[in-house]
C-alpha cells in the first residue's frame, strides 16, 4: 500500500501524466512532500507551507505549475490545513507569482568581511522594498494587509503577554523595515524606534508611519548602536532581522550583544524572533546561552515558537543588575 506522502505525489495528474514523473529528484522525493506533511501534521502554517512551495518554484522552469496543481488538488482537500494553503494560494495568487520573481539576494561568502556582507544586505534589502515593499519585510504575508495584521499583532500580544510593554517603556527595533511592528506597538509603549540598515526601507516606514508622535525612525550602519546612548531603553527586540546580523559574522553578533546590554537600562529586555538560518535549533541555543553569559544577560525563555502563521523562534533574555 502506498503511503501518504506517495499518493500525494502520484494523484495529482496534470493531462493524466503523473507529477511525479517531472519533478526534479530533490522535491519529487524530499521537499515537496516534506512541507505538505509538516502543514498536515500542524508543525508549519498553511501560510509557511505556501511560502515554500513557492520558494520551490523558484528553482525550476516548472514547479510553479507543479506547485498549483499540487495544492488545489483533491487529493489534499480533505484535510482542513492543506486546504487552507488552496484558499490561500487563490486569496493570493497575484502576490505568489510577484514573490517568485524578486530579485534574488546575493549570496554572502567566507572571503568577504563584515562591511561588505552588510552591504551587501543593504543593497538586498533596498532593492527589495523598491520592486514591492509590502512583499519585502514579511514575504510570509504575501503583502496580503490582513495577514500582515494578524501576524503582527500576534508579536504585540506575546510582548505584552511577557509583561515587556507600557506606558514608560522605551523600545527600539533592531531591523524595523516598513514600520509595521511600529504601527501596532506606538500605542503600547512611550516610544517606538526603529532602525534598519535600508534607507529606502526607513523611506517607507516614515511614510506609513506619519503623524504618529511617539515613533522614531533612524538608518543606520548595521555594525552598531552607537546612535544611542548608554541605558536609553527597556525593550530591545529584531523581528525576522537578527539573522542577517549572524550571517554577517560572530564578530558583529558579539558586537550587538554588547550594544544591547549598554543601551539597555537595568533589567531591561532583549528579544530575538529568529536568531539564524541555520535551521539548527540546538546550535542557536547553544550561542544565544554563551552570548548571553558572557554579555550580562539572564535567559528567561529560549526556542519559544508561538505564532500561528508565522514560524519565528523566539529567544528572550534581560539584562542583569549590575
Amino acid at each position: 500500500m502506498k503511503c501518504r506522502r506517495e499518493k500525494l505525489l502520484t494523484k495529482i495528474s496534470p493531462r493524466g501524466k503523473p507529477v511525479r514523473s517531472r519533478l526534479p529528484a530533490r522535491v519529487k522525493n524530499v521537499w515537496l512532500p516534506e512541507i505538505l506533511d509538516s502543514c498536515a501534521r500542524k508543525e508549519i502554517s498553511p501560510a509557511i507551507a505556501l511560502l515554500k512551495l513557492m520558494f520551490l518554484g523558484r528553482h525550476s522552469a516548472d514547479l510553479e505549475a507543479i506547485v498549483k496543481l499540487t495544492i488545489k488538488a483533491g487529493v489534499i482537500q480533505n484535510d482542513a490545513g492543506l486546504a487552507e494553503i488552496c484558499a490561500l494560494y487563490e486569496e493570493n495568487r497575484a502576490a505568489c507569482e510577484r514573490a517568485i520573481t524578486l530579485s534574488h539576494p546575493e549570496p554572502l561568502t567566507e572571503s568577504m568581511t563584515s562591511d561588505a556582507r552588510i552591504s551587501r544586505v543593504r543593497e538586498s534589502f533596498d532593492r527589495w522594498v523598491e520592486e514591492d515593499a509590502a512583499l519585502s519585510v514579511a514575504l510570509y504575508t504575501f503583502g496580503n494587509p490582513r495577514l500582515i495584521q494578524k501576524a503582527t499583532q500576534e508579536i504585540i500580544d506575546l510582548l505584552a503577554e511577557w509583561g515587556l510593554l507600557g506606558p514608560t517603556v522605551d523600545a527600539l527595533q533592531i531591523g524595523c523595515g516598513t514600520g509595521r511592528v511600529e504601527a501596532l506597538l506606538s500605542p503600547k509603549v512611550r516610544l517606538a524606534w526603529g532602525i534598519d540598515i535600508s534607507a529606502k526601507m526607513i523611506s517607507a516606514a516614515r511614510q506609513k508611519l506619519a503623524g504618529l508622535d511617539n515613533v522614531r525612525l533612524s538608518q543606520c550602519s548595521g555594525r552598531d548602536l552607537t546612535l544611542f546612548a548608554a541605558n536609553s531603553f527597556d525593550l530591545v527586540y529584531a523581528v525576522d532581522s537578527f539573522l542577517y546580523i549572524e550571517e554577517s559574522g560572530a564578530e558583529l553578533v558579539e558586537r550587538h550583544f554588547a550594544e544591547v546590554a549598554r543601551v539597555l537600562r537595568e533589567g531591561g529586555h532583549f528579544v530575538i524572533f529568529h536568531y539564524s538560518y541555520r535551521d539548527d535549533e540546538d546550535a542557536d541555543r547553544r550561542d544565544v546561552r554563551r552570548l548571553a553569559a558572557a554579555h550580562g544577560y539572564s535567559v528567561i525563555r529560549e526556542a519559544v515558537t508561538p505564532f500561528t502563521i508565522w514560524d519565528g523562534v523566539v529567544y528572550h533574555l534581560q539584562k542583569r543588575a549590575g
